[in-house]
């Protein structure tokens, strides 16, 4: 069996996701595969990307973002599309929703993932079990209980700890970014735009591999 493969039955056989594992890709071409969907083709101009996700864990499909279907401001900046304008790192984009004052937002902002690596050009999602790609990162939501399993197999080997960081907002750059900068599995708790806008559970959590750490999980399981 294949990583992959041996990945999803782990999944299916002792963890049980309600919605499919999502499959991550981050492409540095405007290039994506063959029949993935993308914002036009269900009518609409742009997209979140927590929205994206949800069509592709709960509809099993393959879907696309380039940087013209993004719809989140705020993501934009995280996946540097578009450099932090002197008020964002000034704490006006935080502040006053998630913060009490300028000064406060700031230092929240000062810990929101930014991506600084080679120019994203696209982003794709699908189920795990379909998706025509290898990924980078691999998406799971579930209750608590589920999620614990996932901490615990990602611990059996070598031990320690999850370390996971809050803000509340822009999940999106937390399941994307950072497992790609630190090669570390982590916890997530989503925001309220993912409940609002995408549809995510208020019982959910979720929780992203990175990069196939198959005997992190095989060996609880």
């Amino acid at each position: 069996m294949t990583d992959r493969e041996l990945l999803l039955k782990a999944l299916n056989d002792y963890v049980r996701p309600i919605t499919f594992p999502v499959a991550v890709k981050v492409g540095f071409t405007e290039e994506l595969p063959e029949k993935t969907r993308r914002p036009k083709n269900m009518g609409q101009d742009r997209m979140l990307i927590c929205q994206a996700v949800g069509l592709a864990r709960r509809l099993g499909w393959t879907f696309g973002l380039l940087q013209e279907d993004f719809a989140c401001a705020p993501a934009a900046l995280a996946f540097n599309f578009k450099p932090n304008p002197d008020w964002v790192m000034n704490g006006e984009l935080v502040y006053p929703m998630y913060a009490a004052t300028p000064e406060a937002g700031a230092v929240t902002q000062a810990k929101t993932p930014h991506w600084e690596g080679k120019p994203i050009k696209s982003l794709v999602f699908a189920p795990l079990d379909r998706a025509p790609f290898d990924p980078d990162v691999v998406i799971v939501y579930g209750l608590p209980a589920q999620i614990i399993r996932l901490v615990q197999g990602a611990l059996f080997e070598n031990g320690g700890a999850i370390e996971s960081k809050f803000t509340g907002r822009l999940a999106c750059a937390s399941y994307i970014i950072v497992p790609i900068q630190t090669d570390e599995c982590k916890v997530i708790l989503q925001g309220g735009g993912e409940r609002v806008f995408a549809g995510c559970g208020d019982e959910e959590l979720c929780f992203h591999l990175s990069k196939y750490p198959v005997g992190r999980y095989l060996n609880i399981f």
